[in-house]
């Protein structure tokens, strides 16, 4: 995404998170010293304009079908509470 935003863009900041240290330190490694903040975290570190999420309904867990509802309901909503004007999950 830092990318497709470089290409198009030339005033924008961009915070990318991850909560593997591993996918940071390699986003970190890929893009150094340019201007994007690489984070460990579950949640931005500040409300931004938009939160784009890849991936954080993929992995596997054992919910019961009321559990996997709530889940999903609390993600949805930090992401929207975190975004100023809009989120998008893929």
């Amino acid at each position: 995404m830092f990318d497709f935003l470089q290409e198009r863009y030339s005033d924008f900041s961009y915070t990318g998170i991850d909560i593997a240290p591993l996918m940071i330190a390699e986003a970190q490694k890929v893009h150094p010293a340019q201007a994007a903040n690489f984070v460990v975290a579950d949640t931005p570190p500040r409300q931004t304009d938009y939160v784009l999420a890849s991936g954080i309904f993929n992995v596997k867990e054992v919910f019961d079908c009321a559990q996997g509802e709530s889940y999903v309901k609390m993600t949805l909503d930090m992401r929207h509470a975190y975004s100023i004007k809009g989120f998008a999950i893929s």
